[in-house]
């Protein structure tokens, strides 16, 4: 794979909610494809094995460098893991990029306490968890980005109307 323009040669880069679904390319996969054509090696994660490996074929068929991890956002103890693996495949992570989150469909009188509990463990507290199990190294390196995605449906409760 030729680097676009090379910015992330030699760079690690994970990205969480990398896998690629059944029906086409997830917001999360085509971020990893493009951290692996700028250069970076990159740790796909995803809760599925599936997706993130299909996402780790395809980074490979262009010829970049990419592994596959099996986490959970809600899970600390996975998330950890996710960064331990990362240093140990690449010895460093420079890209922390967390592109996962959910949402409740239906009525705001309907949702359940558990429901919501959920969406936050995934979208606030997994994402806390992530950048917090990686800031340590970034800190000692005094370098390194953390990215987080959102969505239009986080302006407005669903069922989105626009």
């Amino acid at each position: 794979m030729s680097a676009a323009t090379g910015r992330l040669s030699g760079a690690s880069a994970i990205v969480v909610g990398a896998g690629t679904p059944a029906d086409g390319l997830s917001n999360g996969a085509a971020c990893a494809l493009l951290f692996a054509r700028e250069g970076a090696q990159v740790l796909c994660v995803d809760r599925s094995e599936e997706a993130a490996a299909e996402t780790v074929q395809r980074i490979k068929a262009e010829g970049g460098a990419a592994s596959a991890f099996v986490a959970d956002a809600q899970d600390t103890a996975q998330l950890q893991a996710m960064v331990q693996t990362a240093l140990a495949r690449h010895g460093a992570v420079d890209v922390l990029h967390y592109n996962v989150g959910i949402e409740e469909f239906g009525e705001l009188i309907d949702v359940t306490d558990e429901s919501w509990d959920r969406v936050h463990a995934i979208n606030l507290r997994g994402a806390m968890a992530a950048a917090r199990a990686v800031m340590p190294h970034m800190m000692a390196r005094r370098n390194g980005s953390i990215i987080f995605l959102s969505s239009v449906a986080s302006r407005k409760w669903s069922p989105m109307q626009f």
